[in-house]
């Protein structure tokens, strides 16, 4: 049984811990997710991912090894099922207006933060309508908490941790889809690097 990702269903079926099964379910979506193998990362980096705090320049280390090129982003929506919703992907960097800052953001879970903010269904679009796509790396710690919103209005819950040092998790769905990426149940220390493609602004609403 695989303990570092679980599908919990809002009725009393049973949890999923097989990661096809797992992705089977969520392919309605256009939602996958894929074990990120982190052998080939430096000893530095995987230092810096096991320490709890860190400074600037030891994020922007990070980010910069990890973010990944629109030919690559592309690639992993395309392996989901979806095609993005800008042709071509769209704008690398995106601004969310709601908040005032922009993607790519690098998340380091850290006592004391309030990240409520996230615990909300919500969908990430432009005035115009048009949806972002979103794609993170969790590359330290665990439970960080995805919630997927299906057609029939069920809302599945997906558990996530790394099982090691040298193992994290790539995760991409469709931010036009009702969804929560929540890090308030994660680990002090936990890390995400997350991409959001599309248009150049965008909201995020809560429904």
């Amino acid at each position: 049984m695989n303990h570092n990702i679980r599908l919990d269903y809002p009725d009393e079926r049973e949890s999923l811990y097989s990661l096809d099964e797992i992705n089977n379910e969520l392919s309605i979506i256009g939602t996958k997710a894929c074990v990120l193998d982190l052998n080939d990362v430096s000893e530095e980096l995987i230092q810096l991912l096991n320490k709890q705090t860190l400074s600037k320049n030891e994020k922007d280390k990070i980010m910069d090894h990890f973010l990944l090129p629109i030919d690559k982003l592309l690639n992993i929506i395309d392996d989901a099922g979806r095609k993005p919703h800008v042709e071509g992907g769209g704008e690398l960097s995106t601004t969310v207006t709601t908040f005032g800052y922009s993607y790519p953001q690098f998340y380091l879970a850290e006592k004391g933060v309030d990240y409520s903010r996230f615990d909300n269904l919500h969908i990430n679009i432009s005035n115009d309508g048009t949806g972002v796509d979103e794609v993170l790396q969790f590359v330290s710690g665990k439970e960080f908490v995805m919630h997927q919103y299906l057609p029939d209005k069920k809302v599945l819950k997906v558990h996530f941790s790394c099982a090691d040092e040298y193992t994290g998790w790539i995760i991409t769905y469709n931010g036009k889809n009702p969804h929560i990426g929540s890090l308030t149940s994660a680990s002090i220390g936990t890390k995400l690097i997350v991409q959001v493609i599309g248009p150049k602004e965008w909201e995020m609403k809560y429904i």
